[in-house]
């Protein structure tokens, strides 16, 4: 993982966002939200920190969407 401790309150959000949002597209949804959260909840830049809650919210819709669609085929 990338050090952000030496980056700026802003530059350290960004950098999170963006190995959540390449961890989340690589299939690793876990430790996607897990960083998600670390930006939604550090409010080091507001506007990554809305975008992280609603990055979150997908992958929440998401896995009960496929939950949804898993209890229908055993049908």
């Amino acid at each position: 993982m990338v050090d952000t401790s030496a980056l700026g309150r802003e530059d350290r959000a960004y950098v999170k966002y963006m190995i959540a949002t390449c961890l989340r597209r690589t299939g690793r949804v876990s430790e996607a939200a897990t960083l998600y959260r670390e930006v939604a909840e550090s409010r080091e830049d507001d506007f990554l920190a809305e975008c992280a809650i609603w990055q979150l919210s997908i992958i929440r819709f998401t896995q009960e969407f496929q939950g949804y669609l898993d209890r229908l085929r055993k049908k």
